[in-house]
């Protein structure tokens, strides 16, 4: 720093003593050494600008705001009555494809934690197993990248996967410090491993050929929760300092959603959707208004500082958006709510919202949480172990009730009856007609 500041100084002195030498006048010297000491100045402060890390801008120009009013039933408390929000998708389900996944020796599966669609395929990651597969939009089993180890086409960890929708590779997460993504080519018959030194993330996305996008990750002596980095490891954009850091934090499954060419994105505990071109540009697109729900930054502060306080006084609020899809014609996005989960439908047309409980059980009944989204088709999973817990609460499988369930419900009657309880989870794919 000191040789940045001490060299431009020697560079104006030499080139006043030229000047001097040329105009022996003393007012033409104070002239010269002031317009030489101005530039020299002006190129000292840009070099230690250039010098300093920065906290990107954002944009946040028309920016549409969501409106949620959990008050809406006349009740001060309204997910203290669970059955006003037992709010069922059946009315509104229009196409719905139900595809179990096959279940063989290579395709068990113990836990879903992210889907990918790709080419008419679904990639299953099973962060419990290690396990990556791929199965066709039959459902049957096609092939399986890689697995954990630290041998060739291995990798340490399932961190997170990604497909590369411009290489048509799959990445994955493999160790988050450094920051090392295993890529492999779509047919998984080879793969190659890329390190980002300085960074460490435990989501990521390929914006494009040359930027990468890194979730909840430290830059240097810095933490942000985004940065953008070009394909060498070197950081072009940070955004949202990270002031704290907590043992409590989650980090969502599905943190980046792409809808029409653009990558959408939400932060822990924020309410604002942000949009990400594919310049590494980012600006709000949405802000959930949840009106006296809100939860106050000092309470938000809690979550850092005293979590026990924070749990205690945050019910009474909703901290922020959990999850967000966007569809062409609705948006889903869950939050909590006095310890529950909420899930939340949202019809760009008519501006109409829908609330009900989370659950990935069975749809016939309840609203459910999709886990990702293709064009405009919903996709969720259900769990096989699922569909003989509901089952169970019948316990007479000849009486008139059980029958007259299996009636009313044929989509669970065709599970229940082709399923295992330790059969492969079901992908339920479908869309949502206008309400």
């Amino acid at each position: 720093m000191i040789l940045t500041i001490y060299m431009p100084y020697l560079c104006s002195e030499r080139i006043i003593e030229k000047c001097y030498n040329y105009r022996k006048t003393n007012f033409m010297r104070q002239k010269y050494r002031g317009f030489v000491i101005a530039v020299c100045l002006f190129f000292m402060i840009g070099l230690l600008s250039c010098n300093q890390k920065s906290i990107s801008a954002i944009s946040n120009n028309e920016v549409e705001t969501i409106k949620v009013n959990l008050d809406s039933k006349g009740i001060e408390h309204p997910f203290n009555t669970p059955e006003h929000f037992r709010i069922s998708l059946k009315d509104y389900i229009g196409n719905l494809e139900l595809i179990p996944l096959e279940t063989n020796s290579e395709s068990i599966i113990s836990d879903v934690s992210k889907v990918l669609c790709y080419d008419n395929s679904y990639i299953i990651s099973d962060r419990q197993s290690g396990k990556i597969l791929q199965f066709d939009d039959k459902g049957r089993f096609m092939r399986s990248f890689g697995k954990k180890g630290r041998g060739p086409l291995e990798y340490i960890d399932n961190r997170d996967v990604e497909i590369n929708h411009k290489t048509g590779e799959l990445g994955v997460l493999s160790i988050t410090n450094p920051l090392t993504i295993l890529n492999y080519s779509i047919s998984g018959d080879n793969a190659y491993s890329k390190v980002y030194e300085n960074i460490k993330g435990y989501r990521f996305y390929h914006l494009s050929d040359s930027i990468v996008l890194v979730y909840y990750t430290g830059n240097y002596e810095q933490d942000f929760t985004l940065i953008v980095s070009d394909k060498l490891g070197q950081v072009k954009a940070s955004y949202f300092p990270n002031p704290h850091s907590s043992q409590y934090s989650s980090i969502p499954d599905q943190t980046f959603h792409v809808y029409d060419d653009l990558v959408l994105f939400n932060r822990e505990r924020s309410n604002v959707i942000y949009q990400i071109e594919e310049n590494g540009h980012i600006s709000e697109r949405y802000h959930i208004d949840f009106g006296k729900y809100n939860m106050p930054d000092n309470i938000k502060e809690l979550f850092y500082t005293d979590f026990h306080e924070y749990r205690e006084r945050a019910k009474n609020y909703v901290a922020g958006v959990d999850q967000f899809l966007e569809s062409e014609d609705h948006i889903y996005f869950s939050f909590g709510f006095h310890q529950y989960s909420v899930s939340a439908f949202y019809s760009k047309d008519s501006q109409i919202l829908k609330l009900g409980y989370s659950t990935r059980g069975w749809l016939d009944g309840m609203l459910i949480s999709p886990t990702t989204i293709i064009g405009n088709e919903f996709i969720t999973i259900l769990d096989a172990y699922e569909v003989f817990e509901i089952a169970d609460y019948i316990e007479d499988k000849t009486s008139p009730a059980w029958i007259e369930f299996l009636e009313e419900n044929p989509m669970f009657s065709k599970l229940y009856n082709n399923l295992k309880e330790d059969s492969n989870p079901v992908l339920v794919k479908f869309n949502l007609n206008h309400f």
